[in-house]
C-alpha cells in the first residue's frame, strides 16, 4: 500500500511539473529585396531540448510545373546534416488548402479555442524593422505610411489577444535614393505545456462529433478535382 501511495504521489508531481513546463518559441525572419531567410526555434527546459525549422527556399520548376521547397530541419537532439527538398504541384497545394478548410469547418468553435489559448501566451520580445524605397520620393512616402498602418494593425491584433511583457520595437525607414526593401522581424513567445495540451484536447473533443477524418476529406476533394 505504501508503494502505491508513493507511486501516485510521484506521478502527480511529474504530471504537475510537465504541465507547468514552459515552451519558448523564437521566430526570426529577414528579407533583403528578393532574398529571404528565417528560423523558427522551439525549446524546452531552457534550451536543453530544442527543434529548429528554417523558412524554406521556394523555387518554381517550369518543366514540371511544380513548386520546390528546400529546407533544413533540426531534430530534437542533433541538427540535420543535409537539406531536404520537397516538391508540390499547384494541385497538391490546393488539396492541402481545401483539406485545412474542411478540418476547420468540422471543429466547432475552433477560433474560440485558439483565442483562449492565445490569452495564455506571453510575448517577451517583438522587433520589426523595415527599410524601403521605390526610387520616387512621393511613392516612398506613401508606402512608408501604408507599412506603418499594417504594422500597427498587426501588433494591435496580437496585443489584444496575448500578454505583452514589453513594448514592441518598430520602425520604418524611407530610402529615397533607389528601389530597396529590407525587413527584419524577431519575436519570442512563451507558454505552458498544459495550456497547449488543453487546446489540443478541446480541438479533439469537438472534432469527435464528426465521423469523417481529414484523410477522407482529402480523398473526397481529390475525387472531385
Amino acid at each position: 500500500m505504501l508503494y502505491l501511495v508513493i507511486a501516485i504521489v510521484l506521478f502527480i508531481i511529474i504530471v504537475s511539473a510537465l504541465w507547468c513546463m514552459k515552451i519558448s518559441i523564437h521566430v526570426h525572419y529577414m528579407q533583403a529585396n528578393l532574398h529571404a531567410e528565417g528560423v523558427i526555434r522551439l525549446s524546452l527546459l531552457k534550451g536543453w531540448m530544442s527543434k529548429t525549422w528554417s523558412v524554406p527556399n521556394v523555387e518554381w520548376d517550369d518543366e514540371e510545373l511544380s513548386v520546390k521547397f528546400k529546407k533544413n530541419e533540426d531534430h530534437w537532439f542533433k541538427p540535420s546534416e543535409q537539406s531536404q527538398i520537397e516538391e508540390e504541384t499547384p494541385r497538391d497545394l490546393l488539396h492541402q488548402w481545401e483539406a485545412s478548410r474542411a478540418f476547420l469547418r468540422k471543429v466547432k468553435g475552433f477560433y474560440v479555442i485558439v483565442q483562449k489559448f492565445m490569452a495564455t501566451v506571453n510575448v517577451h520580445e517583438i522587433q520589426w524593422k523595415t527599410q524601403l524605397g521605390t526610387g520616387d520620393a512621393a511613392t516612398t512616402g506613401t508606402m512608408t505610411g501604408m507599412i506603418w498602418t499594417v504594422k500597427t494593425t498587426v501588433i494591435s491584433f496580437f496585443s489584444n489577444r496575448m500578454k505583452l511583457k514589453q513594448m514592441p520595437k518598430m520602425n520604418v525607414l524611407p530610402f529615397y535614393q533607389a528601389a530597396v526593401f529590407h525587413t527584419e522581424f524577431t519575436c519570442i513567445l512563451r507558454f505552458q505545456v498544459g495550456h497547449a495540451v488543453l487546446m489540443v484536447l478541446r480541438v479533439l473533443k469537438h472534432r469527435k462529433r464528426s465521423t469523417h477524418t481529414v484523410y477522407s476529406d482529402v480523398q473526397s476533394i481529390k475525387r472531385g478535382a
